[in-house]
């Protein structure tokens, strides 16, 4: 049985509509002018569209990132130094491809707009993913991940994040629908399978960020969207923003596999030796130098290609390269360096 709503006076500032259309603008009522419940059918419909969307904190910090239209930047450095908990190396900057909008579930966040725009890279850092896998933890799930390269730049005007593909398991059932604010207002989106893993340089301590693909249900979507310029660290953005393709939700936990047990040490190599000369030299004589490793398991390798050879006194014994020549009297040491 759904309760019956109070009575709502007619005789002040317009009566229930008037009521209505406070409620429906967030102005607050006092008294019997309650936004509680409007009407029976009214009640019902909240019901049933709450049963569609993700609980999810209100003090969680997401971005949602619109595909860029006509974006640009003028000042973007050439090349940026990455370095996050898989790998470190250079990546050259391609292009700002989207822009992104500070966002919170179901609430349209307070304070000033905060921006970010995406950048594409040209070229990968030249160190591999040392780890395979990740267990990401945030208020929509908890969700184990297979960590690709890394594809992309994730810049505010505060520092970076170095973004990298992920391959998540397939998700059965319908997909979520969020309500998520920004800047912009309220809008309401499908929720589809993660595609990146954000993460800041490795000695920054701001939570990682899952970004899903997103469908935004255009009958319900009346906020605007954002345009630049965008500020970051990577340059100033221009341009304006399409449609709605990821949100990047922080997160709360991000587990990395541990690393694999040590095995045993590995034996040394052997012992560097230079081969002997078998005859006295005199002055002007030149003789090829050969540096062997002797191995614990008896066996020898030849290592001249890969050692420096030094003498002990240039006066009485030059070497160049794996050559020496003798230039006056005297007893000469000959060393290798690998």
């Amino acid at each position: 049985m759904v309760p019956t709503p109070p009575a709502l006076p007619h005789g002040r500032r317009g009566g229930a509509r008037e009521t209505a259309r406070r409620c429906q603008h967030g102005a607050g009522v006092s008294g019997p002018e309650s936004c509680f419940l409007q009407t029976s059918v009214g009640f019902l419909l909240a019901g049933l569209m709450a049963l569609t969307l993700v609980a999810a904190p209100a003090s969680a910090t997401d971005w949602l990132c619109w595909q860029g239209e006509h974006v640009r930047s003028a000042a973007s450095p050439a090349r940026v130094e990455v370095v996050d908990r898989f790998t470190a190396g250079d990546v050259a900057l391609a292009r700002p491809t989207s822009l992104c909008s500070a966002a919170a579930p179901g609430v349209v966040p307070s304070g000033p707009p905060t921006h970010a725009a995406a950048w594409t890279i040209r070229r990968r850092p030249d160190a591999a993913t040392t780890a395979s896998s990740v267990t990401v933890t945030n208020h929509l799930a908890t969700t184990t991940l297979r960590v690709g390269g890394v594809r992309s730049l994730l810049a505010t005007d505060a520092g970076w994040m170095t973004c990298r593909d992920v391959e998540a398991p397939r998700r059965t059932g319908r997909r979520p629908r969020l309500v998520i604010g920004d800047a912009g207002g309220l809008r309401t989106l499908l929720l589809g399978r993660p595609r990146r893993l954000c993460m800041p340089p490795i000695d920054d301590d701001r939570p990682e960020l899952l970004c899903h693909a997103v469908t935004p249900l255009a009958a319900a979507d009346r906020a605007t969207p954002p345009r630049g310029p965008v500020d970051t660290v990577l340059g100033r953005v221009e341009g304006r923003a399409g449609s709605p393709s990821e949100l990047c939700v922080e997160s709360t936990r991000t587990q990395l596999p541990s690393p694999p047990a040590p095995g045993p040490p590995e034996p040394p190599p052997g012992v560097l030796r230079v081969g002997a000369v078998s005859r006295p030299l005199i002055t002007g004589d030149k003789v090829r130098l050969r540096a062997f490793v002797d191995r614990p398991n008896g066996t020898s390798a030849n290592w001249s290609d890969r050692v420096e050879f030094r003498s002990s006194d240039e006066r009485i014994a030059v070497v160049r390269g794996d050559v020496l020549e003798t230039v006056g009297r005297g007893t000469v040491e000959v060393s290798a360096f690998d």
